[in-house]
């Protein structure tokens, strides 16, 4: 009978091996050997995460809010916020995974809880009633492959050690082996997020006497990129473009930092006096905390 890495290296090369069933012979040899933060991250991949999840186990989305009169539209904001509200650590068990890939349903939608669409809302102008954030089934499917691989490269490092085992079993020889020069699970790690939605955006936190061109050339290009759906939610598109332009004039030009915010300024103004979306409120939620104007 092969050993137990033998098995291990043929079931990880097979696509036809579920990788949940591969985690638990993976699961039996690091408790045979005794390496226990290789059972620890076996556990953590079988029975669901408990503690920050590995990156290949962070999705970075977009977000989309529901509006009763146009159904799920994209939420708007500057980078840093979008990036808080899109990010999505998935801490389902392996198996959850795998079973979501075999239905085949194209794109998994995860929805945020009350408490983060309540604090997402403090920051927007626009009450928010429900967010979600989907999920591309190609990124499930990296998450079960990077996972196989990682059992795959274990069990060549073991084998590279002269770990290979017999049947089921280890010898004395190849446990103290295992001790004295444990093969790790190399994944990768993921630090805290930044705290809480809008913390540190406050107007105070602004200088007035500078404004910040590339924001303002990221606001610009946000708003361009969906000018169209600014005009669903009811916004007059041409007079936002119009002001646009003049913004987009005056940062180009050597003009003083009052004059690009007086520009700003009547953005504000048709944002909020023409719409009534969540892109606008996005719009004015960026204006707020990038320059300082509430």
């Amino acid at each position: 009978m092969a050993g137990l890495i033998a098995q291990l290296q043929s079931e990880a090369l097979d696509p036809k091996v579920a990788v949940s069933d591969l985690l638990r012979k993976m699961k039996l040899a690091a408790a045979k050997l005794d390496m226990d933060s290789v059972a620890h991250w076996v556990e953590q991949e079988m029975s669901g995460y408990t503690e920050e999840p590995p990156e290949y186990r962070v999705f970075h989305g977009h977000a989309n809010g529901w509006n009763q009169y146009h159904g799920w539209v994209p939420i708007m904001g500057d980078s840093e916020f979008m990036n808080m509200i899109s990010t999505i650590k998935l801490r389902e068990p392996l198996s959850s995974i795998e079973s979501i890939i075999k239905k085949d349903k194209g794109t998994l939608v995860v929805p945020l809880s009350v408490e983060q669409i309540t604090m997402i809302n403090k920051y927007l102008n626009y009450p928010v009633p429900a967010i979600n954030v989907p999920i591309s089934q190609s990124f499930l499917v990296s998450i079960v492959d990077k996972v196989r691989t990682l059992a795959l490269d274990w069990s060549i490092d073991l084998e590279r050690a002269g770990i290979t085992g017999e049947g089921l079993s280890f010898s004395p020889q190849e446990k103290t082996k295992a001790q004295e020069a444990p093969m790790a699970i190399t994944i990768g790690s993921i630090g805290n997020l930044a705290g809480n939605i809008g913390s540190g955006n406050s107007s105070g936190d602004i200088s007035m006497s500078v404004v910040d061109i590339d924001k303002v050339n990221e606001l610009d290009a946000n708003i361009r990129s969906r000018i169209g759906e600014f005009a669903k939610e009811g916004a007059d598109t041409e007079k936002i473009l119009k002001c646009l332009d003049d913004l987009k004039a005056s940062t180009s030009s050597q003009s003083s930092p009052a004059e690009v915010k007086s520009r700003l300024s009547t953005l504000r103004a048709i944002l909020q006096g023409s719409a009534s979306g969540f892109l606008s409120a996005g719009a004015l939620a960026f204006i707020k905390a990038h320059f300082g104007i509430p």
